[in-house]
């Protein structure tokens, strides 16, 4: 009896060892705050990692690029010093051209053009994100691009001389492209960048406005729909690969079940984002005809169509230029978009 309950506690000892050892315990950083949706769908999506596999992988987030800078994730993961992370897309483009498709302007303005551009960027991205070393999981996108500034602008000349916020290169382009200093700022530090005057405008999405309290520091926001960038997690090619295939194909899920409710938050966020920003005294000058006839109050209106011809302009050679650098990879993305 006793030799039964000694072999039995040997067991359950080396059960747990084993177990302990074999846990995956993985770190994410994140370039944005706890607050927004894109890193509250990241948060459901470790949750769901832990819960279904028993614990076998745990992920911890590190939001508002506490751990690494935004800039930083991608080699951070590549060199496992994290195991897995959260990026703008774009933010790869240094990479291969490729990864900037979805915030070429005005070429995918809507929800529905936004999910047939990644039905055609997902085998390509994935391809060469795994030429080295990363494994992408699910991509949501952040609402409509709209144009900020403090005063109202009417047209392109408007633009001309002034210091322009960027996030990526295809922004820096755009903003040359107009006349403007491109001037790369990181969402949280947005606010003071405008009370410094290190800025003037900004091309983000009615989210971003919200998380910064534009209202504070801004009067209008031009709801012109440029295109919807898009964040992507992916993990260490290495990490992955110590799975075994059940544990990797419950993440595939969990990933699926990410993407399918981030795109569900984002086209909510898109709505309530605008209306935020109205609400709190913002003038909205939009592009959208159903939100001029559906919303109330009299400071909802067009924006001038010369600004937006302006904008588009300068987009057709920023679309060229980079097909040209992109190449067939770049073709066979925005086929169903041509």
């Amino acid at each position: 009896m006793r030799l039964h309950f000694r072999s039995a506690l040997c067991a359950a000892v080396i059960a747990l060892a084993t177990s302990s050892v074999s846990a995956a315990e993985w770190i994410m950083p994140t370039p944005y705050g706890a607050g927004n949706f894109q890193t509250q769908n990241a948060q459901a999506f470790a949750d769901e990692v832990a819960r279904e596999t028993n614990g076998a992988v745990t992920i911890t987030l590190h939001p508002a690029g506490s751990l690494y800078p935004h800039g930083d994730i991608p080699r951070a993961v590549m060199d496992g010093d994290a195991q897995i992370g959260e990026v703008l897309l774009s933010t790869l483009s240094s990479m291969h051209p490729a990864f900037g498709a979805d915030s070429l302007p005005f070429v995918a303005t809507t929800y529905s053009e936004a999910s047939a551009l990644w039905e055609e960027e997902r085998g390509v991205l994935s391809r060469l994100m795994r030429e080295r070393g990363l494994i992408p999981l699910y991509a949501v996108p952040w609402p409509p691009q709209g144009l900020y500034s403090l005063n109202e602008m009417t047209s392109g000349a408007n633009l001309r001389g002034t210091s322009f916020r960027t996030y990526n290169a295809m922004l820096d382009q755009l903003a040359q492209s107009v006349g403007a200093r491109p001037t790369q700022v990181e969402v949280k530090d947005i606010p003071d960048a405008f009370r410094d005057g290190r800025i003037d405008v900004m091309l983000t999405s009615a989210t971003t406005g919200v998380i910064t309290q534009a209202w504070d520091y801004l009067d209008v926001f031009y709801d012109i729909q440029a295109w919807l960038p898009k964040n992507i997690v992916f993990v260490n090619a290495d990490a992955w690969n110590k799975l075994d295939r059940e544990t990797q194909n419950i993440i595939l899920r969990a990933a699926r079940n990410a993407e399918e409710r981030g795109w569900l938050s984002s086209m909510v966020d898109a709505v309530e984002a605008v209306k935020t920003l109205f609400d709190n005294g913002m003038v909205i000058l939009t592009t959208d005809s159903e939100v001029m006839t559906d919303a109330s109050g009299g400071q909802m209106r067009g924006v001038d169509p010369q600004l937006v011809e302006a904008l588009r302009d300068a987009a057709q050679q920023i679309k060229a230029d980079w097909i040209r650098s992109a190449g067939a990879d770049g073709q066979i993305m925005l086929r169903q978009l041509n």
